[in-house]
C-alpha cells in the first residue's frame, strides 16, 4: 500500500488511489482475502480488469491521432493485487535461485 501513488484521479470503479491509501486499514483483511482467493483459484476478478483508456498527446500535430498514446487507468485494487503477486513471485525466484545476473525483463 505504501508504494501506491496517491493520485486523485478516479478509475472505472470510482475509487481514487488517494482515497484507498487513506482508508486501507478497515479493508485490509477483505483485500487480503480477495488476493489470496485469486492466487489460490487462478482467477482474477473481472471487475478489476476493466480500465479507463485515455489518449495522451505526445507531440507535433494534435489533430493527427498517431500523435497520441493510450494510457490505461486500472483500478487501485488491481494494482495492489498485482504488487502482492510480484512480491511473492520475486521472493520465490530469489529464494530458489532461479534468476541469474544476466536475467532481463525483455
Amino acid at each position: 500500500m505504501n508504494k501506491l501513488k496517491p493520485k486523485t484521479s478516479k478509475r472505472m470503479d470510482g475509487i481514487s488511489p488517494k482515497l484507498l491509501k487513506s482508508t486501507w486499514i478497515p479493508i485490509a483483511d477483505h483485500l487480503s482475502y480477495i488476493a489470496n482467493l485469486s492466487f489460490h483459484t487462478g482467477i482474477f476478478p473481472k471487475d478489476m480488469k476493466i480500465a479507463k483508456v485515455l489518449p495522451i498527446y505526445k507531440a507535433n500535430n494534435n489533430m493527427n491521432f498517431q500523435n497520441y498514446r493510450p494510457i490505461s487507468l486500472l483500478p487501485a485494487f488491481s494494482k495492489i493485487i498485482e504488487r502482492i503477486m510480484y512480491n511473492r513471485l520475486y521472493k520465490y525466484l530469489k529464494t530458489n535461485k532461479l534468476l541469474t545476473s544476466s536475467q532481463y525483463g525483455f
